[in-house]
């Protein structure tokens, strides 16, 4: 059975956070949890249901930030590189060709998380309206709470920078629906 970390029974909320998508500051302010490599709780909405049913995930406010994938693509693998005592990694584009044996989590869409069974959770804010779509959310549930920033890569390049027409091409199959659906361009 899943851990599933990211759900509150008196607020009657879920929350469900892809990797490298702001989550982190979230778990900490919204669940109480001090955030430290591995403590993320990336569950998929059937990991939720599984745990605690269909009436709990229909009658509980879910949300999620997502992140354009091209930005997001470039800090799970500058995360990755400079997290990890092996890297077996030699560019961004083996990363994006075979990562996904070594990083399966890297490569699972946010759309997955974010839907189920075709319908769209409650509320997605965006990674780059990061501050005033967590004002928005605090809103909607009736809470106030400030938002801390944690576990920011190291600033680098801009993500655009990082990708070449061959990468570029990489991000848009393996994330088409994440664009589609979220409304991102390169």
């Amino acid at each position: 059975m899943p851990r599933c970390k990211n759900i509150d029974h008196d607020l009657k909320i879920i929350f469900l956070h892809p990797n490298r998508c702001g989550g982190k500051s979230i778990e900490k302010i919204l669940f109480k949890r001090n955030p430290i490599i591995g403590s993320a709780d990336h569950n998929l909405p059937e990991q939720f249901i599984k745990k605690f049913g269909i009436d709990i995930w229909n009658n509980y406010f879910k949300f999620g930030f997502s992140r354009n994938p091209w930005n997001r693509v470039a800090s799970l693998y500058f995360y990755r590189q400079n997290n990890l005592e092996w890297f077996p990694f030699k560019n961004l584009t083996d990363y994006l060709e075979n990562g996904h044996y070594e990083f399966p989590l890297d490569f699972i869409t946010q759309t997955r998380y974010f839907f189920y069974k075709n319908k769209k959770i409650d509320f997605v804010g965006k990674v780059e309206n990061y501050t005033k779509d967590f004002f928005k959310l605090t809103k909607q549930l009736k809470i106030i709470k400030e938002l801390p920033q944690l576990n920011q890569s190291k600033k680098r390049l801009t993500y655009q920078d990082l990708f070449d027409n061959k990468t570029k091409k990489l991000v848009e199959e393996k994330f088409f629906d994440d664009i589609y659906n979220f409304g991102y361009k390169f």
